[in-house]
């Protein structure tokens, strides 16, 4: 790799193994055969695949970074994170799960372009390495702080999404005086319980994400309203009880949130909103929510295009946030 990243060279200098290999740019990428430039890899565990196809065949769909967005979802992802390195040239990087017979085996990729080839590292971390590996390929789509998804496995499944339901965000309210009164070490308490409790209840039905500070979001894949305003309900009871019951040592301290909840549809033939309009859409629905001192605010599908064909999504939002205090 002739320009890569220091910091990612820190990264991999760390690994047990390295493999680098390129692969001839074709018209169909996918399917360009793989040229070792360093000889056989079997001894380091390092699959052999004939191009990026087998590559991706082999990903174990029961694997936990599969989990959430979905397998197949997973797949195409891949598949366009590789053509688009191969078009736009820049570097990218991705964990693999492969399977192996001493079970599944987590592999960092990167991809770089280089003229007409596309170079491929392949990181392999050996267990009795120091190098935390399961730590670095989990921290590349989960929160460090709360273990929760993070925001760019949000955009990633927000992308892939076409299930109808609801994308929730919710805000604690006046969080910085928590901060500045109790220290941040009791506000990190405070996000950590909030993440443990959404992991408790958890269900097939939602997915839960630390979007930054103070703000959670929620992808609810169901079409049931009652559904989605009941784990809200469940959400704010268990807020209610944290200064009660977790943390009832620190006198004064109050927790709550406002929420914005949106529904999502994707109908053939009719509108569909991008993943980021669905996202300032929800931004806009929970800053009115709390301007209004309401628990929650509402925006329909029908309610989203009215607003997204009025042209003034972004002056809304930009004076509403402007407007509140937080």
């Amino acid at each position: 790799m002739k320009t890569m990243k220091d910091d990612l060279k820190a990264r991999i200098d760390s690994f047990g193994t390295i493999v680098i290999c390129e692969a001839k740019i074709q018209d169909d990428i996918l399917h360009s055969p793989f040229s070792y430039l360093a000889g056989d890899f079997s001894w380091c565990e390092i699959p052999h695949f004939k191009d990026f196809s087998e590559m991706i065949a082999s990903i174990n769909k029961d694997s936990e970074i599969c989990m959430g967005i979905g397998y197949q979802a997973f797949c195409r992802n891949l598949e366009e994170e590789i053509r688009s390195a191969s078009e736009k040239g820049g570097r990218t990087s991705f964990v693999l799960p492969f399977f192996h017979p001493k079970g599944t085996r987590n592999f960092l990729m990167t991809l770089g372009k280089n003229d007409d080839r596309l170079d491929i590292l392949f990181a392999f971390f050996d267990r009795n390495s120091s190098f935390d590996f399961d730590t670095y390929a989990a921290d590349s789509f989960k929160d460090h702080l709360t273990g929760l998804f993070n925001y760019n496995t949000l955009i990633d499944h927000l992308k892939a999404n076409r299930k109808e339901g609801f994308l929730c965000l919710f805000d604690l309210n006046k969080f910085k005086a928590i901060n500045d009164t109790f220290g941040h070490a009791v506000g990190d308490d405070v996000l950590s319980l909030i993440a443990s409790f959404m992991i408790s209840i958890s269900s097939m039905d939602e997915i839960f994400y630390r979007r930054s500070g103070d703000e959670f979001m929620i992808l609810i894949q169901t079409r049931e309203f009652d559904y989605a305003t009941n784990l809200i309900g469940k959400l704010e009871d268990y807020l209610e009880s944290i200064p009660k019951v977790a943390l009832k040592q620190y006198k004064g301290l109050e927790c709550s949130a406002s929420f914005g909840l949106l529904e999502l549809r994707y109908p053939k033939g009719g509108m569909e909103i991008s993943y980021e309009d669905e996202i300032k859409l929800t931004d806009l629905a929970m800053y009115q929510a709390k301007g209004s001192g309401k628990r929650i605010h509402f925006i329909s599908y029908q309610d989203a295009l009215s607003i997204l064909e009025s042209g003034k999504l972004d002056e809304r939002l930009d004076q509403i946030a402007a407007s509140i205090s937080r």
